[in-house]
């Protein structure tokens, strides 16, 4: 409970939201970010591992950056060389070094990042290079405290100018509109804005009933408090059928094993 998911199977709707990315961003589209926004514990970051899991299909190739790991980065072109670390790491980039990418490309992180999207598309031909960064924000506070330029955000600007197919899916609380427009001014005409919203009660009876099938039976009428309850909020949907579970547990009730409890 609390934390993203990345298998497919224990992962409940948001068909909506993936169909959304395919669209603007898929075959014949212009490079752009879409921007997935969100409050905190509704699914952004685990939709950006479903993703990485190759939700959107093999037209895509994603290379997931959190914005967590790169705190201690200082400097735009250690930050880019950063991203193309794990860029390299992506499936089918087996060989691929930030090393390489360097001696191939004599200029600043846009001709360094370029270098990689023409490896990437000699390795996997039509597919799109896929950056997936959450929690964007990271990126102004980073600029903010000096350890990155604004300068930053220009070259992901340079880098959707690119002849290669390259887009952004950033995660965050608020669209870029909403942040400080001095430093994002020049990605605005370059972003479209999807809200993460709740869960379906189609989608949240799922979630209540479907990760113990065969381990925990749920009346109908207690699955459908449940939703009414959490409104389809997932985080606070799993910390109520936690809650449960341990319940049942503690009274030895309803047949719970230990390894359905590791489960939940």
């Amino acid at each position: 409970v609390g934390n993203p998911i990345r298998s497919r199977e224990m992962f409940f709707g948001r068909e909506d939201d993936f169909q959304f990315v395919q669209k603007k961003i898929g075959e014949g589209r212009s490079n752009q970010i879409v921007v997935l926004c969100g409050e905190r514990r509704s699914g952004k970051t685990s939709i950006l591992f479903q993703i990485l899991g190759g939700r959107l299909g093999e037209a895509f190739l994603p290379v997931l950056i959190d914005m967590q790991m790169l705190a201690g980065v200082a400097g735009d072109r250690e930050f880019f060389r950063a991203i193309l670390r794990a860029g390299c790491a992506a499936p089918g980039m087996a060989g691929c070094t930030v090393e390489a990418l360097e001696a191939a490309a004599d200029g600043g992180p846009v001709d360094l990042v370029r270098a990689f999207l023409a490896e990437a598309g000699r390795r996997a031909p039509g597919r799109v290079v896929l950056f997936l960064l959450d929690e964007y924000e990271l990126i102004e506070a980073k600029i903010r405290d000096g350890s990155l330029g604004e300068s930053a955000i220009h070259a992901l600007g340079g880098i959707l100018e690119s002849p290669h197919r390259v887009s952004f899916v950033f995660t965050g609380s608020t669209n870029l509109e909403d942040r400080k427009v001095e430093v994002w001014k020049s990605l605005l005409g370059k972003s479209i804005y999807r809200k993460i919203s709740y869960l379906s009660r189609r989608d949240t009876l799922r979630l209540i009933t479907e990760p113990l099938a065969g381990s925990l039976a749920w009346p109908g009428e207690v699955a459908a408090s449940v939703w009414r309850l959490t409104g389809g909020q997932p985080f606070y949907t799993q910390v109520v059928c936690q809650n449960v579970v341990d319940l049942l547990a503690e009274a030895d009730r309803g047949g719970v094993s230990a390894d359905a409890r590791a489960r939940v």
